[in-house]
């Protein structure tokens, strides 16, 4: 038993398939294919519908379709059609299925089906916009002499007709046939055998020049990097210098500094030793006059020659001091050259040095 196309069989099956029951026109693709069809209806609500499939079942007549004002795809191969009629009823219809629509056995005969097998069938369909027709299985296939090319001419909206796309060099070539036969077509076959020549020469050269374009520009960056990396070794080298020179610059601070240090010590010592050495002469020299006013004190007058013996102890007492003052200034190792001339001590050491009389 087929499938009840009613419109209660119709909202069953939407529930089956989960589809909108409630709502029909909500509905956008419905697949009864394969059911036992032979009779459209039933379709008055699914207004929505933009894809029916009916394809496998026993149709005899596309009828029932009035209401599907945006259907776009229509699928009714194997089939029984008879003919096409109202398929002129279907404004926004783009690919439409009709192949194998023919008896499969002897019992059918009786139908005495058309199926499909004049160009009044092709007239019908080439009212629609179609971009999608598969005619193939039917008689009209092999009836229609060039029934390819004829198609191709008279339905120009077409791009896939039955198991193959259409390319525009193809349509081309159907016209040309249309307009003069066999001699047109061959005429418009060079010269789209010289257009393609042409277009793959100029995609050739656009290919050359973008080859040209991006070995250029490869180059072109190469150059930038080695650039960018001669700059960057010359920035590091500079970069290099500066820290050594600045390092040496601190070095050098910190060298003149340490040296400077070393001399303001050494100055102080210097200075230090010739206070101390002024201070031991001026003690001598207090020491030695102390002593000679003591024993002057004590000298009388019967003491003459002992007196003059003194005079000459003196005299050689401050020689000897006088030598032992210079040779201790002169063993001095620690003085960078003899401290002497100018100083309180070479003073004083002078003063004692020119009081001693040699001519006694």
């Amino acid at each position: 038993m087929g499938f009840d196309m009613s419109p209660a069989g119709l909202k069953k099956l939407c529930r089956e398939k989960r589809l909108y029951a409630s709502l029909p026109e909500l509905n956008e693709v419905l697949h009864l294919h394969h059911r036992g069809i032979v009779e459209i209806k039933g379709l008055e609500e699914y207004t929505g519908l933009k894809t029916l499939h009916l394809e496998s079942n026993a149709i005899l007549k596309i009828k029932g379709l009035d209401c599907l004002m945006n259907l776009r795809c229509l699928y009714l191969n194997q089939n029984l059609l008879e003919d096409v009629e109202g398929l002129d009823k279907l404004p926004r219809l783009e690919a439409l299925d009709l192949a194998d629509n023919q008896a499969h056995k002897d019992s059918f005969s009786s139908f005495a089906l058309k199926k499909l097998d004049n160009e009044e069938s092709l007239q019908i369909i080439q009212s629609l916009s179609l971009t999608l027709l598969k005619m193939s299985g039917n008689p009209i296939v092999s009836t229609i002499q060039h029934y390819r090319k004829f198609c191709l001419v008279q339905m120009p909206t077409l791009t896939y007709l039955d198991e193959s796309p259409v390319s525009e060099n193809e349509r081309r070539l159907a016209r040309a046939w249309t307009d003069g036969g066999n001699e047109e077509e061959t005429s418009m076959r060079e010269t789209i055998r010289k257009e393609e020549a042409h277009q793959r020469e100029i995609h050739r050269q656009a290919f050359e020049a973008m080859i040209e374009e991006a070995t250029a520009e490869l180059a072109e960056n190469e150059r930038k990097q080695r650039e960018a990396a001669e700059r960057a070794q010359e920035e590091r080298a500079e970069a290099a210098a500066r820290e050594e020179q600045c390092r040496a610059e601190i070095a050098a601070r910190e060298e003149a500094k340490r040296r400077q240090e070393i001399q303001e010590q050494r100055r102080a010592e210097l200075a230090a030793r010739e206070e101390k050495r002024a201070a031991e002469l001026v003690a001598m020299e207090e020491e030695l006059a102390a002593e000679l006013a003591a024993r002057e004190k004590n000298l009388s007058e019967e003491g003459i020659i002992e007196r003059l013996e003194c005079a000459d102890k003196e005299r050689k007492f401050k020689k000897e001091l006088q030598e032992r003052v210079l040779e201790r200034v002169a063993q001095d190792k620690n003085v960078a050259r003899p401290m002497l001339w100018g100083t309180k001590g070479y003073k004083s050491l002078w003063e004692i040095a020119t009081n001693i009389d040699d001519s006694t």
